[in-house]
């Protein structure tokens, strides 16, 4: 079913349920480890990827790093510093690109004495192939989202991966032909990390999980549910508290409450269920649910290149969108990015050229557009999007 599934908790929780492995085909694959972990993990890829390079051993390299911002200032000096610069074709791999840039990472090459180095974040770890990877430089580091139970928000941090994820990322040296994967840690490093990534239940605050059973009447008290991984006690007190603070539960009796119960019936997570449900309440859910959407893509909506006359002009194009109104913050300008592309109607000619012109992801706004379809639907099967 999946290579980083923790098949002994699975089969513990399933009274010692039987575990079949299906081993996958791969050519091999050789480990190189460093003495001691790298100090700076995207200085020591570019300095990686650089000797690789200069050993003229053939070969495309596919270096593993955290965000977008990491990737940048990687391909800038390998960029700087590579000889002959025309060598080799550098490209990022991540959330942020659009169709067209990620199509350049599949493409294969013309001419096979240019290399492809492709500087990537773990979304290149499972599920595709990159045709002619003979080299994998992993940084043993991923960016994650965590619960900040301070700031009852969720945040992303960065730190080591875990073993299973490291063994995905190494697997894709050896998809196509042998390979090699040159690890920016020490052997010992990689024997301490954990097995498998943990839940996402124990990373996060399990709000809609526990709307959810509260919503099924399943369980009454939710310490006691038979959980795969319980969270911990003070994670469940927190989440309480919050959905009691938002009216959700009954401060007395714990109980679902009537907004509670339509909260669970979205099952989205309680702030965006209360600013819909509000926004319905005060007749203005057309632009609620806009802004719904766009929230649901915000760490992906705006694309540039790396250069800083790129993200200058995008800084640029970011204001312009509460240049004429009194009213600023990252709301509005998500609100007037949504209208303005949903103005231009059906035609996806016509969406793609505005979304290139103001530098913004054209398949985000795709996927902002189907949550909000999707969300008027719940709400109300015969609910029409429309902005006046």
């Amino acid at each position: 079913m999946s290579a980083t599934l923790d098949d002994k908790l699975l089969s513990k929780y399933y009274d010692e349920g039987c575990v079949i492995e299906v081993p996958g085909r791969a050519f091999p694959i050789e480990d190189i480890y460093t003495m001691e972990d790298a100090e700076n993990h995207v200085d020591e890829a570019i300095n990686k990827v650089l000797e690789i390079h200069a050993s003229r051993v053939p070969g495309n390299i596919l270096v593993f790093l955290t965000g977008q911002d990491e990737i940048d200032r990687a391909i800038n000096e390998v960029t700087r510093k590579i000889d002959p610069p025309e060598s080799a074709l550098l490209l990022p791999l991540h959330g942020k690109l659009s169709e067209d840039d990620v199509k350049l990472v599949f493409m294969p090459m013309a001419n096979n004495e240019r290399r492809k180095i492709i500087f990537s974040t773990n979304v290149a770890e499972t599920s595709i192939t990159i045709d002619g990877i003979r080299y994998v430089i992993d940084s043993g580091m991923v960016k994650e989202v965590m619960w900040d139970s301070k700031r009852h928000i969720r945040v992303l941090k960065i730190g080591y991966t875990t073993q299973s994820s490291i063994k995905q990322r190494r697997g894709r040296a050896g998809r196509t032909s042998a390979g090699k994967c040159c690890h920016l840690y020490a052997y010992d490093t990689y024997q301490s990390l954990e097995v498998c990534s943990r839940a996402e239940i124990l990373c996060i605050q399990p709000s809609i999980a526990v709307l959810k059973l509260k919503y099924l009447d399943i369980v009454d008290d939710i310490r006691k549910f038979d959980w795969l991984e319980p969270p911990s006690d003070n994670s469940l007190q927190e989440t309480v508290k919050c959905l009691t603070w938002l009216g959700a539960l009954d401060f007395k009796t714990g109980k679902l409450t009537n907004l509670g119960r339509n909260m669970a019936k979205l099952g989205l997570e309680p702030m965006l269920s209360v600013m819909i449900l509000t926004g319905q309440r005060l007749d203005c859910l057309n632009h609620i649910l806009a802004l719904a959407g766009m929230l649901s893509v915000v760490q992906n909506i705006w694309w540039r290149n790396k250069d800083d006359q790129s993200k200058q002009l995008s800084d640029e194009i970011r204001a312009s969108f509460i240049q004429d109104t009194d009213i600023g913050g990252d709301y509005i300008i998500l609100l007037r990015i949504f209208l303005e592309w949903y103005a231009l109607g059906d035609n996806k000619e016509r969406r793609k050229v505005w979304c290139l012109k103001h530098m913004i992801s054209w398949k985000s706004m795709k996927m902002a557009n189907n949550v909000v379809r999707e969300l008027a639907y719940q709400i109300d099967p015969t609910f029409k999007i429309h902005f006046t």
